[in-house]
């Protein structure tokens, strides 16, 4: 693996050029969920959410949890934090070093950083509104667009006065606190999922041990146990008193899950609703959200599958010419592809 480093100030910005991003970071990546949302996020963002942290007192709503939604950036956003996150910190009153292994820790690991196309002013007339109030800012609203349907987290006036951003402080924390309802959601499912899944797998691994130790079939050590869950279940079901307990938890059970089903269900809407979206979707959106979208780094037929299911369009070797010719699609390996790349920052010694 090619390394790469970039030197701004007292920090150094430690680039991989072909890194395995891991879906699987967070529970919900793990248990194999769709992301809830695609976001692009700037740079102050990241800083404020990382300050609030540490007690600095920003009215931002903490949402990066469990992994249900899935942040990019520019590359120039990690740039940016890598120049800028001392002087963040003394603007927001916190310690620098802190603020640093705050970033480093929860929200770079968490962020694909993008290498950005030069940005198509004509293909939005949002785009158009920004370059006039803050160029500076037109990669983060144009990644937002080729992710779209899509998020622009951002306080930033000029990201919001464009269209990108949410148009109010209390907007963006109404979409971060629908974000942070499907997380928990989610994160309950999950957890509830790996426990069942460790349970089995404990359950199964005690079975064979079972089976390899008396030396008998393994299926007849399943046979024992089956017989034994199902009187632990006649027991438990033996009398009235007995059964109207079971009951009561499973209502209570019933009643808790279809509150957390509500709620993640209004959380998606809330999303749904106020999400980023391109008048028309380009080859390249089309790309970036199939890559976005996947737990894995994608080949070539599986990205034209995702954008293009008839193969009617598009050849299995277009896509594959478009992949490797696009800045933004990282290779890993050498048939496969991911958008964006993650990056650490590094305190020169």
């Amino acid at each position: 693996m090619r390394r790469y480093e970039a030197t701004y100030a007292d920090c150094t910005l430690s680039i991989s050029r072909v890194p395995h991003f891991d879906p699987h970071l967070g529970l919900a990546g793990a248990a194999g969920l769709p992301p809830s949302a695609l976001v692009s996020v700037d740079t102050n963002f990241i800083l404020d959410q990382a300050a609030a942290r540490l007690g600095a007192l920003i009215p931002v709503v903490s949402t990066m949890g469990v992994g249900s939604i899935r942040l990019f950036a520019p590359t120039r956003v990690a740039n940016e934090l890598a120049w800028n996150y001392s002087a963040a910190a003394r603007h927001r009153r916190v310690n620098p070093d802190r603020l640093l292994e705050v970033v480093n820790e929860q929200f770079m690991p968490r962020i694909r950083f993008v290498d950005m196309p030069p940005v198509d002013l004509p293909r939005d007339k949002r785009l158009m509104l920004l370059n006039g109030r803050d160029e500076d800012d037109l990669d983060v609203g144009y990644l937002g667009l080729l992710l779209s349907p899509s998020h622009v987290f951002s306080h930033d006036k000029h990201l919001r006065m464009s269209g990108f951003a949410p148009p109010t402080i209390e907007d963006l924390n109404t979409i971060l606190a629908a974000g942070l309802a499907i997380e928990v959601s989610d994160g309950a499912l999950v957890t509830t999922g790996f426990g069942v899944r460790v349970s089995a797998a404990g359950a199964g691994y005690a079975a064979n041990a079972i089976a390899v130790r008396l030396e008998i079939p393994l299926w007849m050590v399943g046979l024992v146990a089956a017989i034994v869950v199902g009187l632990g279940v006649k027991w438990a079901l033996s009398t009235p008193e007995r059964r109207d307990k079971a009951g009561r938890a499973l209502v209570a059970v019933a009643a808790e899950v279809g509150r957390m089903a509500e709620r993640r269900a209004l959380g998606q809407a809330v999303l749904e609703q106020r999400s980023l979206e391109a008048p028309v979707a380009f080859l390249e959106s089309r790309v970036f959200r199939a890559l976005a979208l996947a737990d894995h780094p994608l080949l070539a037929r599986e990205v034209q599958a995702a954008i293009d299911p008839g193969g009617e369009t598009l050849t299995e070797r277009e896509v594959r010419d478009f992949l490797s010719t696009h800045p933004s699609f990282v290779r890993v390996g050498r048939y496969r592809w991911q958008l964006g790349r993650r990056l650490t920052i590094r305190r020169l010694a």
